[in-house]
């Protein structure tokens, strides 16, 4: 029997299915035997470099057990909720979704973007865009708001530092 743990979708990129526990188990046909796996914070843990340690991110985790990867019969939810939220660093590469996810970053940058918005529809005569044009810019990075000349390298220095700091 194997036991695999599918991890929430976080900010880091993980595998789909992580093996966290097997029990070389033999039958007889008809016959059954109880296999138990013990799963605890680690289980649900990676390496996290910012930290330099492992951490189990909030979320709900699939857990999976089976013959194999391919041979899943039995799957359950775990909710799991961190002990401490795991500490961002914002940098020019972040992104404005992952900017604006942060309370100080959405109250500086959102009425930043809402003008974006707003001008982007005022340029193409259409009000009701202003909410594609918001989501279409939640990709892009926050450096590319000194590259459109809307902030200028210290005021994006500035920005991150404040966010960083908060």
């Amino acid at each position: 029997m194997q036991l695999y743990v599918t991890p929430p979708k976080g900010e880091r990129h993980r595998p789909v299915r992580e093996l966290k526990g097997f029990a070389k188990v033999s039958l007889q046909p008809g016959e059954s035997k109880e296999v138990q796996f013990t799963l605890d914070k680690r289980s649900l843990a990676y390496y996290e470099p910012e930290l330099h340690d492992f951490y189990a991110e909030s979320g709900t985790y699939q857990i999976c057990v089976g013959a194999s990867s391919r041979d899943l019969r039995l799957t359950g939810l775990l909710e799991w909720q961190a002990a401490q939220p795991l500490p961002v660093h914002f940098t020019a590469a972040s992104t404005l979704k992952q900017i604006m996810t942060h309370p100080v970053g959405a109250a500086i940058i959102g009425p930043i973007l809402q003008r974006m918005a707003a001008a982007a529809g005022d340029a193409t005569g259409k009000k009701d865009d202003d909410d594609s044009s918001l989501s279409m810019m939640m990709g892009i990075q926050i450096v590319t708001l000194v590259d459109f000349h809307v902030l200028t390298e210290k005021q994006l220095n500035d920005i991150l530092n404040q966010i960083n700091q908060a």
